[in-house]
């Protein structure tokens, strides 16, 4: 095989690889997830005495329940790790999938949810004090899970409407810094209760409070840009368009009823009801041209144009010349130009003579004198 073969092949290969790469983390971060479930599932501390020492405190969990959170807490981060990573990987090398779009969500909500959840439940709970009561020993209550579940389930649902519309929703600033803290808290807690429970009056139990508390609230924040994006989306799609108010176009071609275009004129609506072959009236003209028609003759000539300078005559000196006896004055031309220039003129006398003739023809009984 040509080297250059070898080169595409190998090409096509890196090429392939990195576009499984993402996908593979985001697999790994799932599977991760359901471990880390399981782990934190299994601890089941021991409740303290209220007359307990310092020694018998950091012994509230058993040893077994010390290493699953220790392990626990490591899963977590090596999966947060991989949620960083399989994005920037798909960025980089241009290989967002839908697969990764899907997944990569749905691996994060089972890992931080299950953690909360995991957190709140009774798995962490210890009988504490005179009177006894119960104490989280990780701070974080089931009201506070009910306020991050209730986030991740609006912001789910609007990504999912808006995205479908062709809008982008995806995960804005507020959205990194909020997994994040979620990313740094859980390990915080689960750190805190292996190695120093926090229980009441202790400065452990002041921190994990804290961090609880803190988490959840920038969690509850965080979902409001993506509702006031979507208020605004919604907003600007029930706004109504301005009216555009469309000017006829001219239309393409002659216009059939157009006399100028053969179109029927007035007189020929006139004469649509008369028999075939009535007489057209003194004002109807033909409707076409016979092929006999002399075709007109050329038009006048252009005027010579002026000699140069050099040979212009040099203008006389003295009186103006008269006009000739028969050249015609203003008034003349006037009158010309009034009665028309094809017209000829007509003496008086002819001219009465004519009248003189049409009157005798009108008069009754003329042809028989």
């Amino acid at each position: 095989m040509p080297p250059d073969d070898h080169e595409q092949l190998d090409a096509s290969r890196a090429q392939g690889l990195k576009r499984h790469v993402p996908n593979a983390l985001t697999v790994l971060r799932l599977a991760l997830a359901g471990v880390f479930v399981a782990l934190l599932s299994a601890v089941t501390p021991s409740p303290p005495s209220a007359d307990a020492g310092a020694i018998e405190r950091l012994d509230a969990l058993s040893q077994d329940a010390t290493i699953l959170l220790v392990v626990a807490a490591g899963i977590f981060v090596f999966a947060s790790l991989t949620d960083a990573l399989d994005g920037m990987l798909a960025r980089k090398w241009s290989v967002v999938s839908r697969f990764g779009r899907v997944l990569d969500p749905t691996a994060d909500k089972i890992l931080v949810l299950g953690a909360f959840v995991l957190l709140a439940g009774p798995a962490l709970n210890v009988w504490w004090g005179e009177p006894v009561q119960r104490v989280n020993l990780s701070g974080v209550e089931p009201w506070m899970v009910v306020l991050i579940l209730a986030r991740e389930l609006l912001v789910t649902a609007i990504r999912a409407v808006y995205e479908a519309e062709g809008a982008d929703f995806s995960a804005g600033w507020s959205g990194k810094a909020k997994m994040v803290c979620q990313s740094l808290a859980v390990p915080i807690i689960l750190l805190t209760v292996a190695f120093a429970p926090p229980l009441p009056g202790t400065s452990a139990r002041t921190g994990v409070v804290a961090v609880a508390w803190a988490t959840t609230a920038i969690t509850v924040i965080s979902g409001w840009p993506y509702v006031s994006r979507a208020i605004r989306m919604t907003a600007r799609a029930a706004r109504p368009a301005p009216a555009v108010v469309e000017t006829p176009a001219p239309p393409i071609g002659p216009d059939p009823e157009s006399p100028a275009t053969g179109g029927p004129a007035p007189q020929d609506a006139d004469r649509a009801g008369a028999p075939a072959g009535a007489p057209a009236g003194p004002d109807e003209q033909p409707d076409s041209v016979p092929d006999s028609a002399p075709e007109p003759g050329p038009g006048p000539a252009d005027p010579p144009p002026d000699p140069p300078p050099e040979q212009r005559p040099e203008p006389q000196s003295g009186p103006a010349p008269e006009p000739p006896a028969d050249a015609p004055t203003k008034k003349s031309a006037r009158r010309t130009l009034g009665r028309g220039l094809s017209e000829p003129r007509v003496p008086a006398r002819k001219r009465a003579r004519q009248r003189k003739r049409r009157r005798e023809d009108d008069t009754p009984g003329s042809e028989e004198r």
